[in-house]
């Protein structure tokens, strides 16, 4: 959303080299009708309000309004940037991040809370201009911790650098390859315990499940099909046991 907000502006070569750093800002610029923050929730969630419509069997669907349960420090007027990590801190972060990150580390008696979430030091870099958060001549995030560790020398400039390289599960690719899945996951997706449980449209799911592929997915991909299709395992796994009592 940033590289977005700065192409409009920018010079002809500048453009070219933001369409070559950021290679899903193509598709950015060609939404229209919505301002940044509409577009990075849309980004965001695993299925569109046609696809939920068309998933639920439904004609009309009245779509929900995710910008109305933002909080009140969001607003359409401020930095992609600010406005993006003000809806990460006050929502991802504690519901998400830091709830897994807890799960699966004291799982296996590991200490791992961060000392960059002590208050001071967020407070301090919420209060920074967005040129020391993300330096977009460079792609690079996280601009001035790591540039104060460089000049610092606390870290060599090959690590200060580097790319960040999230942990990613690798299921799209789990799900293009059904004739190696446990056959309690295909009976879900191809069989018929979608159409038995009576809330998604098995058709859909089924035509869903086809066009999964581990093709150009990878850490920067918001939502695949394969993340789609994980969901609604997950979902019906979970109606089976708690709605209807059974494993």
């Amino acid at each position: 959303e940033a590289a977005a907000l700065e192409f409009s502006h920018a010079a002809t070569g500048e453009q070219k080299r933001l369409l070559t750093l950021v290679p899903e800002l193509a598709s950015r610029l060609n939404t229209t009708g919505e301002d940044h923050i509409t577009k990075h929730i849309a980004s965001e969630k695993l299925f569109g309000d046609a696809e939920t419509a068309e998933l639920l069997g439904l004609v009309n669907y009245p779509g929900v309004n995710m910008t109305s349960i933002l909080p009140p420090s969001v607003t359409s007027g401020m930095n992609p940037i600010s406005a993006m990590q003000a809806i990460e801190v006050q929502s991802r972060l504690p519901d998400y991040v830091n709830l897994r990150l807890d799960k699966l580390s004291m799982r296996h008696s590991l200490e791992t809370r961060t000392p960059f979430l002590d208050y001071r030091l967020a407070e301090f870099s919420a209060s920074l201009p967005v040129n020391l958060k993300v330096n977009l001549k460079t792609g690079q995030e996280k601009y001035i911790c790591r540039e104060s560790f460089r000049r610092c020398g606390i870290l060599p400039d090959g690590v200060s650098v580097r790319p960040k390289k999230p942990f990613t599960i690798p299921v799209a690719d789990w799900f293009s390859k059904m004739d190696s899945l446990p056959d309690f996951i295909t009976e879900i997706i191809l069989g018929g315990e979608v159409e038995r449980q009576g809330i998604l449209n098995g058709e859909t799911v089924r035509k869903l499940a086809l066009e999964v592929t581990g093709a150009g997915v990878g850490p920067e991909t918001m939502v695949s099909a394969g993340d789609q299709i994980f969901s609604i395992v997950v979902f019906s796994l979970w109606y089976r046991e708690f709605m209807e009592g059974s494993v």
